[in-house]
């Protein structure tokens, strides 16, 4: 597999298998640098700080491209990233500053709310749904499938 297309274009489509294979070595990796990093910053912290920098860009760039060519597989254009990425942290961030202790109902709930509720429906629809069988207008089936036409 072409690692640099996989984790660095947005062009393509890309089935679940690979997705989910990413997003757990991910979940192994990432938690792994964070500790290296918070080691080293008791006694470098501004070195931390630097690589923790660099390597978050890489990082973020190639899981957004990998959620693109999944949005590709499902014949969604990456734009739906604003909505199941972006969307969901504003709204949580949103909710977070407008949370009031003594009330059960308040605005900010409401907009966390809608955000866990768009951040879902990403999850599901990137992670879950099967991508669109033939070709799309992103590129053939990553599957090899055809589409099943009925006149």
């Amino acid at each position: 597999m072409n690692y640099r297309w996989l984790l660095f274009s947005f062009r393509g489509r890309l089935n679940r298998a690979p997705f989910w294979w990413i997003t757990l070595a991910s979940l192994i990796v990432v938690p792994a640098v964070a500790w290296f990093l918070m080691d080293l910053a008791t006694a470098l912290p501004v070195l931390a700080i630097g690589i923790g920098a660099v390597l978050y860009i890489p990082f973020l760039w190639g899981n957004l491209a990998i959620a693109g060519k999944r949005l590709h597989d499902r014949n969604r254009s990456v734009g739906w990233l604003v909505v199941f990425y972006l969307v969901p942290s504003i709204l949580s961030e949103f909710g977070t500053r407008l949370a009031e202790p003594e009330s059960v109902f308040v605005p900010g709930a409401v907009a966390t709310l809608i955000g866990a509720v768009l951040g879902l429906w990403g999850l599901i629809e990137i992670g879950f749904l099967r991508g669109t069988p033939g070709a799309n207008r992103f590129g053939p089936d990553p599957l090899g499938r055809s589409a099943v036409r009925v006149d």
